[in-house]
């Protein structure tokens, strides 16, 4: 089972942050379940947005890239209270968001390998024993 954050699904999206080991993960998928917190809809949106809004990429391009997200086979998972109470502990314990903390959150209780680019996250997925791509 895998965990996917925003930062590996940008790199899918967004041309000039594509990169093998993005495709690499997005093959995987083809044969591994994929998790992700519900709030990486939110997040890919947001930096879509922003993107389309600073002219890094067109409003057709954010609509399409948007759309495509949607299709990728991720199961969202709500988070609840408890889920955020335990995002803040882990975010105390590694200095990390609350948002960085439920994907870390989510991979250590379904015992999944967190994709992630982010070295922060990375580092506090060792340290607490998960499993990183």
């Amino acid at each position: 089972m895998l965990v996917i954050d925003s930062s590996v699904v940008l790199a899918w999206l967004l041309p000039d942050e594509h990169s093998s080991e993005a495709e690499s993960t997005l093959r995987r998928m083809r044969e591994e379940a994929a998790l992700a917190p519900t709030l990486l809809a939110a997040e890919v949106g947001n930096v879509l947005l922003a993107a389309s809004r600073r002219g890094r990429i067109s409003g057709d391009f954010c609509d399409e890239a948007f759309a495509k997200f949607e299709q990728y086979p991720i199961d969202l998972v709500p988070m609840q209270r408890d889920h955020v109470r335990e995002a803040l502990a882990l975010g105390s314990r590694y200095a990390l968001t609350v948002y960085d903390a439920l994907y870390l959150r989510l991979a250590a209780e379904h015992r999944a390998m967190l994709c992630s680019y982010g070295t922060r996250l990375r580092a506090a997925a060792a340290s607490h024993g998960v499993t990183c791509n």
